[in-house]
């Protein structure tokens, strides 16, 4: 099971994707935050295998809490999903490790997508092992 935690200030975002990914097989919602503080915690402990970030919390930046992420649970993969696309964030998220970079108002279907493709490389190297 692909563990997924959620970091986003929006409540109408988070209750979208709780919807829309809550019957991806193989993808398992282990929680989710609006805040930096709480995000970092509760990740650290629960070392989920996938986080979806937003770059502005209430209380701090997502990219702070990517470099958190990287630094302490470097096989996480994480998605940067923002209303904030521009060129210096999508750079600078990469440089710290993160996998994805989207935008939520143009590319949110895609979320889907990779979640699916997510949990089947799960599953298939399960398999393997």
């Amino acid at each position: 099971m692909l563990k997924l935690f959620i970091v986003d200030d929006s409540k109408l975002i988070v209750d979208r994707l709780i919807n829309l990914l809550s019957d991806v097989e193989g993808l398992r919602i282990i929680g989710h935050a609006n805040s930096a503080s709480v995000a970092k915690d509760y990740i650290r402990r629960s070392a989920p295998d996938f986080v979806i970030l937003d770059i502005h919390l209430r209380d701090g930046s997502g990219i702070e809490l990517l470099k958190d992420v990287k630094m302490n649970l470097p096989g996480t993969t994480v998605m940067m999903l923002t209303n904030f696309p521009e060129e210096d964030y999508r750079k600078k998220c990469f440089e710290l490790g993160a996998e994805y970079f989207l935008d939520k108002s143009i590319e949110f279907e895609k979320v889907i997508l990779i979640c699916r493709q997510m949990a089947k490389q799960k599953e298939l190297k399960k398999q393997k092992t």
